[in-house]
């Protein structure tokens, strides 16, 4: 295995995939700037396309899932890879191309100088940048909001798919992640569990090719049940504002 570039720890990067085929070429084709592609895992989470082909044609590490298991499943199937091979921090980076790889290096050094166990990259700490459509904008206001009143810290991005971890955060996330609605209530479950969890600055950019999972009538539909399973695990684990 070739040497990291850029890192100040050993890191896999971790891609949930579903229905990504298009997007894991250029996705992948940037992040060879930060890490050799031994040192991706794409998490299949039970894709209906060419997703599973095209990442084993670009040589990289592959988990499927059998059925849809979300994003939470994806990134837990990604800890417990990191994990078993040694890694000392995993990133999670979405396959859609939204996410810039240059930040990688600065949310692995939040965590290799000893600053956060969990570097979250936030779309909504600088100007400019790509931005979301307004009801999805609304959506995430929302919920960094509610998550900020009751983790007692403020957020402002808690759905970035551009977030980073280390092993204490991984030994903890591998045996208790949020499969349904990971955004905010994962991040309620590291606030509690004692980790550090950071945002970081970073700039986003438009989908690359197909369509957001995220479809209006989901964007309708997911703040109500993101809300109760929210103030579920707030109650569950005795969180307080």
């Amino acid at each position: 295995m070739t040497p990291q570039r850029n890192l100040a720890l050993r890191t896999l990067v971790v891609i949930p995939a579903l229905n990504e085929e298009p997007n894991l070429g250029p996705t992948v084709a940037e992040l060879a700037a930060v890490v050799p592609r031994g040192d991706i895992l794409v998490v299949d989470d039970g894709s209906a396309d060419g997703t599973i082909a095209a990442a084993r044609a670009l040589g990289l590490a592959v988990a499927s899932h059998a059925v849809n298991l979300g994003a939470g499943g994806g990134a837990q199937t990604g800890f417990f890879y990191a994990r078993l091979h040694g890694y000392e921090a995993a990133v999670q980076h979405d396959a859609d191309g939204q996410h810039d790889p240059a930040f990688i290096p600065v949310l692995v050094a939040a965590l290799a100088a000893g600053e956060a166990d969990v570097a979250i990259g936030s779309r909504y700490l600088r100007r400019g940048g790509y931005r979301s459509g307004f009801l999805r904008r609304a959506g995430i206001w929302f919920f960094s909001l509610v998550t900020s009143v009751l983790a007692g810290q403020r957020f402002t991005d808690v759905t970035s798919g551009q977030r980073a971890f280390n092993r204490r955060a991984m030994d903890m996330l591998a045996r208790n992640f949020p499969t349904e609605y990971p955004d905010a209530e994962a991040v309620l479950a590291m606030k509690k569990s004692g980790l550090r969890v950071r945002e970081i600055a970073v700039t986003m950019r438009p989908r690359r090719f197909g369509q957001s999972k995220t479809t209006a009538l989901r964007t309708l539909s997911y703040p109500a049940k993101s809300l109760v399973a929210v103030l579920v695990e707030a109650l569950r684990r005795g969180l307080r504002p």
